[in-house]
């Protein structure tokens, strides 16, 4: 994730962003000039290395003077408010559209809505400044893991076409270009989704007949996404929850 907003941002401020896992990102603070100061420090880490990481950069720079945004999932505002004290920090879950400039990013901050990060965020999509820090972890579900089931929709929708006889990798043409065609409607119209689904929908017709399997009360694409999502919720709750069962922030962290 980290690499795709080095993609997308325009360097209009001094960004950091902690990246071990990108060549574009900063694995280490010793590999700043000593007298560098971030306006922005991003926190790109996963969140079972995030103390570790994190302990790196307390002390190297005027924690006040730096917006800390973290786009870990997981880790509540409470973990960094106790390392960082009075300095601004921000949660942030973008995702990897963010790379073309079509991100979705959920933000949460203690003070409310900080128009710099806002700003930057705009640079690379959509943004949406959740009132509770728990409702972070739904816009995890739906826009951080997402893209996922939109890619994993369109594999079936090709293997489907392969059943019905098509080539896997025709059938894949066809599936791609569709969802494409589909996301640019959507993108484009003011209307409704449920609008748009009938405007494609004729009675009794070829769709029609698929949605009936689609809207299945049991079996259907509705409950099945509903439980997909709420196990990536019930993940981005957890991964906060198992660090600080086995870690202590005090050994690992605090001075």
């Amino acid at each position: 994730m980290g690499s795709a907003l080095v993609q997308g941002w325009q360097p209009f401020y001094n960004i950091t962003i902690v990246d071990p896992a990108h060549p574009k990102g900063v694995h280490h603070p010793d590999d700043l000039p000593l007298d560098y100061q971030p306006d922005i420090l991003v926190l790109a880490v996963k969140p079972q290395i995030m103390a570790v990481i994190i302990s790196q950069y307390v002390s190297r720079f005027d924690n006040a003077a730096i917006v800390w945004v973290s786009i870990a999932a997981g880790i509540p505002l409470s973990f960094y408010q106790r390392i960082l004290h009075h300095a601004t920090f921000v949660r942030a879950m973008p995702n990897l559209p963010a790379k073309v400039h079509q991100g979705m990013t959920g933000l949460v901050a203690k003070a409310g809505p900080i128009p710099l990060i806002e700003s930057l965020f705009r640079q690379v999509g959509k943004t949406l400044w959740v009132h509770e820090e728990c409702h972070l972890d739904a816009v995890t579900a739906i826009a951080g893991s997402g893209p996922s089931y939109f890619y994993a929709l369109v594999e079936a929708l090709a293997q489907a076409g392969e059943v019905l006889g098509l080539p896997f990798e025709e059938a894949m043409v066809v599936a791609r270009q569709t969802a494409i065609g589909a996301a640019k409607i959507l993108d484009h119209s003011s209307e409704s989704v449920k609008y748009l689904c009938q405007q494609v929908t004729s009675p009794n017709g070829t769709t029609a007949a698929a949605l009936d399997q689609l809207n299945h009360p049991e079996a259907g694409l509705v409950p099945l996404m509903k439980r997909a999502a709420g196990a990536a919720y019930q993940r981005a709750q957890r991964l906060g929850q198992d660090y600080f069962k086995n870690h202590s922030l005090e050994e690992e962290v605090l001075p």
